[in-house]
């Protein structure tokens, strides 16, 4: 009598497909991770990246972090304007949730810093050279410690041509030194909280006071309120955290000039 076994054979058959449908799980898994968007739209994936080498311990390699990222195809702009805001608001949701330490959230937003930094060496369109545009001074008011927001704004107004130095825990007499010597087309002022508007006000005012050739003067940061009292209580001619708008009015500002 004939016998035909071929129970092995569907064995090896049935653990093919089982593995083949395990593999297509985790390809169809991983592809959705890839896909998932976080609620400002950005991808999951590179955020959840990013956040991981900020918060590694031990150090920290910004052009090791920045070849990483580049395998997700991120571009530089996208780093700078997006993903690197987004990290930092995280990183201060984790603080006020006692996730992390104030320490942590310190050495993460300096992290993240030098990331922008070498993003401004890592792509063309931060180029150094043929600067042409507006002439722009950033301004962190003394007593202020929020740097990281006015490092990315300075790499997006380099970006978009404009000349830009940056003056860091300025007291109003030495940005009104600075601005005697190198007059701006425009100065843009850093203020996180309402009790820094006083010194806002001071520092406007040396600006205002320093030279007959008035720069615009712009406010933007983390400050919240109503833009028209805000204008009107500091002395400045924008309110607004669009480096376009600023600029726009600093163009505006200068056409009415040429007019007189």
């Amino acid at each position: 009598m004939s016998y035909n076994d071929d129970s092995g054979a569907r064995g090896l058959l049935g653990g093919r497909s089982a593995g083949a449908t395990g593999f297509a799980a985790q390809v169809i898994s991983t592809l959705k991770d890839r896909q998932a968007v976080t609620r400002t739209g950005l991808r999951q994936i590179v955020v959840d990246a990013l956040m991981r080498d900020t918060l590694a311990p031990g150090a920290f390699d910004p052009a090791l972090v920045l070849d990483a990222l580049r395998g997700h195809r991120l571009r530089a702009d996208a780093l700078v304007d997006h993903y690197v805001p987004e990290a930092a608001a995280q990183l201060g949701e984790m603080w006020l949730d006692d996730e992390i330490s104030f320490a942590t959230v310190t050495i993460g937003a300096l992290r993240l810093q030098s990331l922008v930094r070498q993003a401004m060496q890592w792509d063309a369109a931060f180029d150094a050279t043929g600067r042409s545009g507006a002439r722009v001074l950033l301004i962190v008011p003394q007593g202020e410690q929020h740097f990281l927001g006015v490092t990315v704004l300075g790499a997006q107004l380099f970006r978009m041509g404009c000349e830009v130095e940056t003056a860091c825990d300025a007291s109003p007499d030495e940005v009104a030194r600075r601005v005697r010597h190198d007059p701006p087309d425009i100065v843009m002022i850093s203020c996180s909280r309402p009790g820094a508007l006083e010194r806002v006000r001071q520092t406007v005012l040396s600006v205002r006071t320093a030279t007959p050739i008035m720069p615009a003067i712009a406010m933007g940061g983390a400050i919240r309120g109503d833009a028209d009292d805000l204008r009107k209580r500091t002395g400045v001619d924008i309110v607004t955290n669009s480096a376009e708008k600023a600029l726009a009015l600093c163009a505006r500002d200068k056409k009415v000039l040429a007019r007189r």
